[in-house]
């Protein structure tokens, strides 16, 4: 079991020195043991020292999920700096934003990203990194010849500096770093009240998390296996359940920087992928592939779902598709927020419940509570708010907010979700809606969410849904419903009729959307959500 009184590279030193011949990571085809990891961890650590960075510095890590992402996060943790992670997409104002107010002492980026941060890159100190540094001769060779005009755009500038010989300086002289309390990464998130916040989490909490790895995934001891590490860095499940598990128990992380449906279909063939983590895109789209079946699918032991809306379906033609084919698999919802690392809730082999998010993992509380803060008993709808060893720090810069998100009941420190949920008699949570997406229709509370499952799951022709609420001047707020179709249907007005008259049969004549929108493909966020705020600013402008 990992330790959670650690620093996040502890946690990981310790399997290295366990199993030091065992590879840590997989990419495209090279693996890294740990003893290499762990060298290349602590060499670039000294790299860090001698420019100065040390306990406390913010370093933005701003790479998709290449091993160098993993080497520069873990050096960060031997030094007690920050690690601040970034979308590799961030629009360049945004990226510099993010870097003034964390006070950022160095900026991590692949060198194919040079031409699109090039401002930035000059501005300030750079570290840039190779994506085939790991690779063999030849395919170094060929990335370094379509890399290289990029290159030379920045490589004599003073506070430019390169991977290749970061990796070559001498660790640090002083001890480690050793306090698990201490902040230790840096995530954006909307804010348990919608607003863009920064969340302090620290090695202790997320190491919480990990401490119930093997609990997560149904086992009681671990022989090994691949993790498709695929979800970013940037994002707590990515880098709790997605790379930091993994690594604190001897696993290794296939890293995949962009999803891609056949690579993740040919790796499970070679078993060298074993347990998925993901959204529901990327499930939807192996299932969508013949290719996904037959014998391969014996080499998957675990998979779960989170960071969206999961639909009954979903999980039900995974786990067939996996009975079909021998496979012990099967597909788990479960339930987080980035205050809490991510994962604080879940399903597993040993207890699950349709329609729940499962039950709160080892060392976790969850209660719902009344507009009042006064505990409610089992089934009663209120605030899901969370207990534990997994709460943040708090919101960076943020004293008022960080006030706001947490209080105190009998002793006991819970943060708030800003979900709308409960508990059943056995505990297992109920996540119902965002409290911020609570419509007032005339008065009345509508969840978009509600009608949102209502239509994934009931009605056979629609692929996604998406209801939002527009302000209205007779009823307050009004509900609009986007849906993409799995086939074409021949009368669409007739279809949004019998999609409207279904919703107000089921849920409430306040449910019943305004107008319903047929769209082909849903615009998604960052992550692989259902971007709503998009599809309200091109389809709701000027049409309310």
């Amino acid at each position: 079991m990992n330790d959670k009184n650690k620093t996040l590279y502890a946690a990981v030193k310790d399997s290295a020195a366990l199993f030091p011949d065992k590879t840590a990571l997989l990419f495209m085809g090279a693996k890294i043991d740990y003893a290499s990891f762990i060298r290349d961890v602590n060499a670039v650590a000294g790299f860090f020292k001698g420019l100065g960075i040390g306990k406390g510095d913010a370093v933005t890590v701003c790479m998709p999920n290449i091993p160098q992402c993993a080497v520069v996060f873990y050096a960060a943790s031997k030094i007690g700096a920050v690690a601040h992670m970034v979308h590799p997409l961030a629009p360049p104002a945004q990226l510099s934003e993010y870097m003034k107010f964390v006070n950022s002492k160095l900026l991590v980026l692949p060198d194919i990203m040079i031409d699109k941060y090039e401002q930035l890159i000059l501005s300030g100190k750079t570290l840039l990194c190779s994506p085939a540094h790991y690779l063999g001769f030849i395919r170094r060779t060929l990335f370094s010849l379509k890399t290289m005009p990029l290159v030379n755009r920045v490589k004599k500038a003073e506070n430019v500096y390169f991977y290749s010989d970061a990796v070559k300086c001498a660790p640090p002289s002083e001890p480690d770093f050793a306090d698990p309390q201490a902040t230790a990464v840096y995530l954006h998130s909307g804010g348990t009240g919608g607003h863009p916040k920064t969340i302090e989490l620290s090695s202790r909490a997320i190491n919480a998390l990990t401490d119930n790895g093997m609990e997560i995934l149904g086992i009681t001891s671990f022989n090994g296996g691949c993790m498709l590490a695929v979800l970013p860095m940037f994002h707590g499940f990515g880098l709790a359940m997605g790379m930091h598990a993994m690594l604190c128990h001897g696993g290794c992380n296939t890293l995949m920087p962009k999803f891609h449906t056949y690579d993740t279909i040919k790796l499970i063939e070679q078993n060298k992928i074993n347990y998925l983590i993901g959204v529901p895109v990327l499930y939807n789209a192996l299932l969508s592939k013949p290719e996904f079946s037959g014998e391969k699918l014996k080499n998957l032991r675990q998979a779960f779902v989170g960071g969206d809306y999961v639909p009954k379906k979903l999980l039900e033609d995974f786990n067939k598709r996996m009975e079909e084919n021998g496979s012990s698999a099967r597909l788990y919802e479960g339930y987080g927020l980035t205050e809490t690392v991510t994962v604080c809730a879940v399903n597993t082999t040993y207890a699950h419940r349709e329609g729940s998010v499962g039950k709160p993992v080892r060392g976790i509380t969850i209660r719902a509570f009344s507009k009042d803060l006064k505990p409610l008993e089992a089934g009663r709808t209120g605030e899901l708010c969370i207990a534990g060893d997994e709460l943040m720090n708090g919101y960076l810069g943020d004293p008022e907010a960080t006030k706001q998100a947490f209080f105190d009941v009998e002793g006991v420190r819970y943060v708030r979700s800003g979900d709308i949920g409960y508990l059943d008699e056995d505990g297992f949570v109920y996540f119902v809606s965002r409290i911020k997406r609570i419509a007032k229709v005339s008065g009345v509370n509508v969840f978009p969410s509600e009608i949102e499952r209502l239509t994934m799951d009931e009605i056979g022709e629609i692929k996604e849904a998406c209801a939002v609420a527009a302000p209205d001047e007779r009823t307050g707020d009004a509900i609009f419903l986007f849906v993409s179709l799995k086939e074409n249907v021949a009368d669409k007005q007739k279809f949004a009729d019998y999609v409207c008259d279904f919703i107000e049969q089921r849920l409430s004549s306040y449910s019943r959307p305004k107008r319903v929108f047929f769209v082909d493909e849903f615009p998604k966020t960052l992550i692989g959500k259902v971007d709503s705020n998009k599809l309200k600013q091109i389809y709701l402008t000027d049409k309310i």
